[in-house]
């Protein structure tokens, strides 16, 4: 009975590549065929076990066929490229974060099999570094974002930045007395990111919706700097 396809797991390369995971093998992609991607051992020469996977990497890719190897699967020297690669991820996102604090959460529930095969602490920290200095550096101004490479322009649930921006600036073609509820509408729906920017534009130029009180009483909120009715 053939068996089902595994879930394919990947980790980054030094390039940015991906390297695929699987059963404590790693493997080095050599061709593909539109989403059938055909990969080979990395101890190659030595061992020239195959691996097969379907469907578009990295989250939609499955195991399809897998060879023998001459030798035996190191899943410790897996997991700790996977820990590396965590780490490296959370220093892009975090840029404010401390290196020393990266690896100190990184490292929190390693097992000590994985932590034999990391590398040491100040190797970490400068891998750390050299990620972030390969990071862009932060847009100043709205043109600047389209020159950001594409992964850089989206936020962590995928929405474009200057897409969101661009909605906001919309506003100013909105009816006068539709601007505070269409204004409420789309910052909740902004990316956590922008909320900042929202509440400068709510600040400066929509000001806020009243709010009831008891008795059918009405708040008199503060008037924004720039009142979209002048």
């Amino acid at each position: 009975m053939a068996r089902a396809p595994h879930r394919a797991e990947f980790i980054k390369t030094k390039r940015g590549g991906l390297l695929l995971c699987h059963e404590g093998f790693q493997y080095h992609r050599t061709g593909r065929r539109a989403d059938t991607i055909y990969w080979i051992c990395s101890k190659r020469p030595e061992c020239s076990a195959r691996a097969i996977t379907k469907g578009p990497p990295p989250d939609d890719a499955r195991v399809s066929k897998a060879g023998d190897h001459i030798h035996a699967p190191n899943r410790e020297e897996t997991a700790a490229c996977a820990v590396v690669n965590d780490m490296k991820d959370v220093a892009t996102r975090h840029p404010e974060m401390p290196p020393a604090n990266i690896i100190r959460e990184g490292l929190a529930d390693v097992d000590d099999e994985v932590l034999s095969q990391l590398p040491q602490r100040v190797s970490l920290k400068r891998a750390i570094n050299r990620k972030r200095q390969a990071v862009p550096r932060n847009p100043i101004a709205l043109g600047d974002i389209s020159e950001l490479p594409e992964e850089y322009q989206k936020t962590l649930g995928g929405i474009q930045y200057k897409v969101a921006v661009h909605q906001l600036l919309s506003l100013a073609f909105i009816p006068a007395e539709d601007v505070k509820d269409v204004f409420a509408e789309l910052r909740a729906e902004l990316p956590r990111q922008l909320r900042t920017l929202a509440d400068y534009f709510k600040e400066t130029y929509v000001g806020e919706r009243p709010r009831r009180l008891r008795g059918n009483r009405q708040a008199c909120p503060k008037p924004p700097r720039y009142a979209v009715e002048d």
